[in-house]
């Protein structure tokens, strides 16, 4: 798990370098975002546009209500996919997220099964 967690952070920080993205230059976009049926956390669908030289890459992030939804933590990321893609996510109870997501798995960079006691299954599988 901690692994998948430091395997994440330095792809971001590897993107973000590559891409010459550092503050200001990276634009994010919230796309989608759905609280809990509990209200405790909060799931965001959200892209990240490094630039014209750089593919965009779109996540969802989870993070506990009362804090901010923030991209530059991916530890909170429990899916990110390369490009521009329909991705949608619906809780189907406090403690399971689905996303929807493209069946196409060479654009997908990482997706989690659990975050935090958060089950999370994808659709088409």
């Amino acid at each position: 798990m901690k692994f998948q967690v430091r395997m994440v952070s330095i792809l971001c920080v590897a993107i973000a370098a590559i891409s010459g993205c550092w503050g200001s230059d990276c634009r994010n976009f919230v796309i989608k975002e759905s609280a809990s049926p509990d209200g405790k956390r909060a799931a965001v669908v959200f892209s990240r546009d490094y630039g014209a030289t750089t593919d965009s890459v779109q996540a969802v992030e989870i993070h506990e209500t009362g804090t901010v939804f923030s991209s530059n933590d991916p530890s909170k990321y429990i899916f990110t996919m390369r490009g521009e893609h329909k991705i949608d996510i619906q809780w189907l109870a406090s403690d399971h997220l689905k996303i929807d997501r493209p069946r196409n798995r060479d654009d997908i960079s990482y997706e989690k099964k659990e975050w935090n006691g958060v089950s999370i299954t994808y659709e088409p599988e």
